[in-house]
């Protein structure tokens, strides 16, 4: 009974990020850890989860016109290059995550709060050298702090209307896609393996959960509607980030 709990659990968190264009690999996480607490089985789970949901995502919302290439790729590009970067940099992760846990929250806050006014929605194409330098930017934070980039390149590109939420989901999809990609690739490449049962069964649930959440995203759902999904799934990380570094401060 619990396990199917915990499969109906991954299919609706599932269901709810894909509708914004995220993987939930840090909620996949958070789910399995009640299951199984080895590293070396949910770190893969999670990254073949991102792909399967954000790849979902990317399809309903491409099929709905919504992906433009030419505002996408600076991002994509530089986001790849800074978590590379960032993925090797050694600093004090603990202050570092606790100012990205203030700015999710202030983000998420933003998002929630703010009526979607027609000042608020995407204006024009940005040039390419900063929308390649921000995506660098954001592409460090998350090879530094261990995140999928997707959540913040979110708030950032909204704020900056140089992009509407139904634009942004396959730009958050896809970078989460490629990067989730990139790091199951290396995990492999170095020796790991995927526990193969139960990774086809989550991969189920959140195939059905994510093509019927991005679906809807898609289709159906309103801008402010979408505004608001992201907004409390971006709050959700801030307060997670908040209360492990409590915790840890508390050890």
């Amino acid at each position: 009974m619990a396990y199917f709990i915990l499969v109906g659990m991954i299919a609706l968190t599932a269901c709810v990020y894909a509708s914004v264009g995220l993987g939930g690999g840090t909620a996949y996480l958070s789910i399995m850890s009640f299951w199984n607490s080895d590293p070396a089985i949910l770190r893969p789970t999670a990254w073949v989860l991102n792909i399967v949901a954000a790849s979902t995502s990317f399809l309903n919302f491409n099929r709905r016109r919504h992906f433009s290439a030419r505002l996408a790729w600076p991002f994509l590009v530089g986001g790849l290059f800074g978590a590379t970067v960032g993925g090797g940099i050694q600093l004090d992760k603990t202050s570092f995550q606790a100012m990205l846990a203030i700015a999710l929250i202030c983000a998420s806050l933003q998002m929630l709060f703010t009526k979607n006014k027609p000042e608020h929605r995407r204006s024009k194409n940005p040039p390419v050298l900063p929308s390649l330098l921000l995506g660098m930017a954001i592409g460090v934070i998350s090879g530094l702090v261990g995140i999928g980039g997707g959540i913040v390149l979110g708030p950032v590109l909204i704020t900056l209307r140089w992009a509407d939420m139904k634009t942004l989901a396959p730009i958050t999809s896809l970078y989460i896609l490629l990067n989730s990609s990139g790091a199951l690739a290396s995990f492999l490449f170095t020796g790991g393996r995927i526990d193969l049962p139960l990774t086809g069964v989550f991969c189920v649930a959140v195939l059905v959960g994510g093509f019927c959440g991005s679906r809807w995203g898609a289709e159906k759902a309103s801008e402010l509607v979408l505004r608001r999904i992201f907004g409390l799934v971006a709050l959700a990380a801030g307060v997670k980030l908040s209360y492990e570094l409590l915790a840890l401060g508390n050890v």
